[in-house]
């Protein structure tokens, strides 16, 4: 929490911050050290998005594969879904000691409240945020994460913030669509020779302010 509401005073801390989480994790997971035995998706999401506000990427997609990785492919879940929670071996006996009699049936197997990583994945990866209101103005600063691509947005009242990118050896590209009555701005994560709209264009600190519409921007290592 200390990452993720910006009360730490440095990127150093956040780091060491982000690297100390990890001493909690087992294959499954982040077992909640408040929670022994216990596994939590919605916890875990917070902390998902910690690593990644740290800049601790990799990290991030660790914990991603491992803990919702964990729900989508075991057999003792739909596989379509997300669990409330499992315990640190992977059962589904989530907190069935806290007053249910230890009956594990009651636990929930579409749990709007672990599905974290839609946001992360839209916010980090994707890089998308809105920043003022309906999306009057918005920013997009993609994280790669060790991916080759990554496509997807969302809709406000306005209308459909979409954005694309692909990166190649020799190659990052972003292609993004917002309503046009908006604006805002792409930090890139690469330097080199950028073109915007096709048009060559000198970067100042990595970000390009951009009105709204459809723009294809190419930066070549």
């Amino acid at each position: 929490m200390a990452v993720l509401y910006n009360v730490t005073t440095s990127s150093d801390q956040a780091d060491s911050v982000s690297l100390g989480l990890t001493g909690n994790w087992n294959d499954l997971g982040a077992i909640a050290p408040e929670l022994p035995d216990t596994i939590s998706p919605f916890i875990g999401s917070l902390e998902l998005q910690a690593h990644f506000e740290s800049g601790s990427d990799e990290r991030a997609m660790d914990l991603l594969r491992r803990e919702w990785g964990y729900m989508l492919y075991t057999n003792l879940s739909v596989q379509s879904t997300l669990l409330e929670g499992f315990t640190a071996n992977g059962s589904i006996g989530y907190r069935s000691y806290r007053g249910y009699n230890y009956d594990a049936s009651y636990t929930s197997h579409a749990h709007g409240w672990s599905s974290g990583p839609t946001s992360a994945l839209t916010f980090y990866v994707l890089g998308l945020t809105v920043t003022s209101p309906q999306g009057q103005t918005w920013a997009v600063a993609p994280h790669t994460s060790g991916l080759t691509a990554a496509e997807g947005g969302f809709e406000t009242s306005l209308g459909w913030y979409g954005v694309k990118w692909t990166l190649s050896d020799s190659a990052f590209t972003i292609s993004l669509d917002v309503p046009s009555e908006t604006s805002g701005t792409i930090r890139l994560p690469y330097e080199g020779q950028t073109t915007v709209n096709g048009r060559s264009l000198v970067i100042s600190a990595g970000a390009v302010q951009l009105a709204g519409g459809h723009h294809d921007i190419s930066v070549q290592f």
